[in-house]
């Protein structure tokens, strides 16, 4: 996976997979931000994003089929999340586990099934765990990620 720690970060259109985290940020400072836009985060081996620190915020982004958490927010500092238009569909214990004391702000996701979020919500979507503001969520998923494609300028032609 791919680690930020005291950095900024950009990833648009970005598929982040297979590792044991694939996306951990660890930003002591808030000054240090991480977006996330278009961009998809599946199979890992504990959580498609990981968040000890910093501040996060991921759009049209997607959280799937990882055998932990598609996000997992640690009790190690105050982390600013805030993740909008997102999807959240098959991961193993939760689509979103905060263990920290400050508020994820999770609104108008798609948890996998239009009743919405399960665990501290009353769906049977990808379950929500911990201080999570979660609700209104959407009833489909709006926001659909591209497809991965290789360009090689120069040698494929579009």
């Amino acid at each position: 996976g791919i680690i930020i720690e005291n950095g900024s970060a950009r990833l648009d259109y970005a598929q982040v997979r297979y590792g044991y985290y694939n996306l951990l940020v660890n930003n002591t400072a808030v000054t240090n931000s991480v977006h996330l836009q278009n961009s998809q985060f599946h199979s890992a081996a504990m959580a498609g994003l990981g968040v000890a620190g910093g501040v996060v915020t991921a759009v049209c982004s997607s959280f799937s089929n990882n055998d932990g958490s598609g996000v997992w927010v640690w009790d190690t500092s105050i982390p600013i999340v805030d993740i909008s238009s997102s999807s959240f569909v098959g991961n193993g214990d939760a689509g979103l586990r905060n263990e920290n004391a400050a508020q994820v702000d999770a609104r108008n996701n798609w948890w996998g099934d239009a009743s919405g979020p399960a665990g501290i919500g009353s769906g049977t979507g990808d379950a929500v765990s911990g201080n999570v503001l979660f609700a209104p969520w959407q009833m489909e998923e709006t926001c659909t990620t591209q497809t991965y494609q290789l360009y090689l300028p120069g040698v494929v032609k579009s």
